[in-house]
């Protein structure tokens, strides 16, 4: 009888994304009771609503993708906010971004999303 070939060897099933996430997810998972983000000492973020069935349940998909997308606007302009409140110079397109929140803002109110 001849030796094994090394190629029909069974090599380790390599791992999907889905599994690798898994893994990660229940590692940096937190306890029950341990707060998933931390505070941020004197600066308030407003609170946005992180999902289109908080807001309005009776909504065409059409809405709730723009609304999707302004909220998406509206966490990365917090996130702007809160990157020039810790001292960071902002480029000039961070800062034009900054000055279309009220316009953002209006839009989500005028789409029945924001009262």
């Amino acid at each position: 009888m001849a030796p094994p070939d090394p190629k029909e060897e069974k090599k380790p099933r390599r791992r999907t994304k889905k599994e690798k996430f898994q893994s990660t997810a229940e590692s940096t998972a937190p306890t029950p009771g341990e707060s998933t983000s931390a505070p941020r000492p004197g600066i308030e973020v407003a609170s946005v609503p992180s999902t289109a069935e908080e807001t309005a349940p009776n909504t065409s998909p059409d809405d709730l993708k723009k609304q999707r997308a302004l909220l998406k606007k509206l966490r990365a302009i917090e996130e702007l906010k809160l990157r020039q409140a810790s001292g960071e110079k902002l480029e000039k397109t961070q800062e034009q971004k900054i000055e279309k929140e009220l316009e953002i803002v209006q839009e989500l109110a005028k789409l029945g999303f924001i009262d």
